[in-house]
């Protein structure tokens, strides 16, 4: 069945497929779910047309440009070729499996604020395995969530954060951009940052 709820959300799975398979670089596309965790995620395989490299914030904005964020995928994979059934179909099952050599579409790399607010996510949300491209309510923030993600991140920073921000910007990335163009010194935010990561990482030795 190519219809699904996830979370009490009605998910067309074709309708991302052919989303996917509108962007310029990308030549075919499958969308299906994985259990990961208990929890049923949506997760993309794509193959690019002349071996393009696409970069996955640039196709998960564009998706998002038409799509809730309940049916926007946790990852996107680059694929070759995609495995085929005996009869010449896609077969689903073998790319839901994890025994194939893929990896997810390259995104640019991480910086520190980046991080630390990855870090504060995945502390706050309790969740182990979220990206910076993950949305905030996809991944089950609310206003609670939001209000204790806003005091952690004052504490470290010592700045003033609009909870509207949080909400506003979604993800971990974009959140990062906005706090560093609002507050107009980006390298002493940075420098924080390192810092907090510093202190965390000797922390987790000691313990």
């Amino acid at each position: 069945d190519r219809q699904l709820k996830i979370d009490g959300y009605r998910i067309e799975l074709e309708e991302i497929e052919a989303l996917l398979k509108k962007f310029p670089l990308i030549n075919d596309a499958v969308v299906a779910t994985k259990n990961i965790n208990d929890s049923v995620m949506l997760f993309a395989w794509v193959t690019s047309k002349s071996n393009e490299v696409i970069d996955q914030t640039t196709l998960r904005t564009y998706l998002k440009r038409f799509l809730p964020h309940y049916m926007i995928p946790r990852n996107i994979y680059a694929i070759k070729e995609f495995p085929l059934t005996p009869n010449g179909k896609i077969d689903v099952n073998a790319l839901q499996a994890d025994d194939l050599n893929v990896k997810p579409i390259v995104t640019s790399s991480i910086n520190p604020l980046e991080k630390t607010i990855l870090m504060i996510w995945m502390n706050v949300l309790k969740k182990a395995n979220l990206t910076i491209d993950d949305d905030f309510i996809g991944a089950g923030g609310h206003s609670l969530i939001a209000t204790q993600i806003r005091a952690k991140l004052e504490k470290i920073f010592k700045i003033e954060i609009p909870i509207t921000l949080i909400f506003n910007s979604r993800t971990v990335r974009e959140l990062a951009r906005e706090m560093t163009v609002n507050q107009g010194n980006g390298s002493n935010i940075m420098a924080l940052a390192e810092q907090f990561i510093h202190l965390a990482s000797k922390k987790d030795r000691l313990n």
